[in-house]
């Protein structure tokens, strides 16, 4: 039985990434085009473009354009677009599927979508995220918060406990009290996650995520 044919988006950006590697490929074929010595033949821009269209025929089978004008902005330094996003672009690439997503729903169901829409729905989800996010900074703080006063309370009690130990062994009594146990401590606030690929309106947006500290109780001596 043959496996499924992958949706458009994901060979969208599976060509992409494989274009983008042979543009890389170029930057450093070129690179070492004009280290060659004076009266030897060196390849320009569009030769290198070509060369790496053909070895990307030839390794993944993939028929790719390699533009000489793209090829001198990455020499200048300028990154792809696709670098640009996935060091600190506008969006993340959950946010940019979610988009996706959502633009491929309207399209289904018949409605008009216009830029200024797409950007507005692109705005609603980042400001949600932010609102979630922000809030769930300010409940966490709080709990930790109180953890660590549950834990100063607790150990100064012990701290008691241990001077009164002391003294009935010196005494030659029982200790007058049990030994105090530490209480099992909140568990971690769930934080918002941002928006997945795939993602549907009404879809858990809540991701569990550990503690640090675990919960501790100590034997009586």
């Amino acid at each position: 039985m043959g496996g499924r044919a992958k949706p458009e988006d994901e060979k969208r950006r599976i060509f992409v990434e494989i274009q983008d590697k042979w543009m890389d490929k170029a930057v450093e074929v070129y690179k070492e085009e004009q280290k060659k010595l004076p009266g030897e033949k060196r390849l320009g821009l569009r030769g290198v473009c070509k060369l790496m269209e053909e070895r990307c025929w030839k390794e993944d089978k993939t028929q790719i354009s390699l533009d000489k004008s793209t090829l001198t902005r990455r020499l200048n330094g300028v990154p792809s677009q696709a670098k640009s996003n996935a060091n600190g672009g506008w969006l993340t690439e959950g946010e940019a599927d979610a988009i996706i997503n959502y633009a491929n729903q309207m399209a289904r169901e018949g409605w008009p979508l216009s830029r200024r829409r797409i950007l507005e729905h692109a705005n609603e989800i980042k400001q949600a995220h932010a609102e979630a996010l922000a809030a769930w900074k300010k409940l966490e703080q709080e709990r930790k918060a109180r953890k660590a006063e549950m834990r100063r309370t607790y150990l100064e009690a012990v701290k008691l406990w241990d001077a009164e130990r002391d003294a009935a062994r010196l005494e030659k009594r029982r200790v007058r009290w049990a030994k105090p146990k530490q209480g099992k401590f909140e568990k971690a606030i769930p934080r918002p996650r941002k928006p997945e690929i795939g993602g549907s309106e009404g879809e858990d947006e809540l991701q569990a995520e550990p503690d640090e500290e675990q919960s501790e109780e100590e034997d009586d001596d």
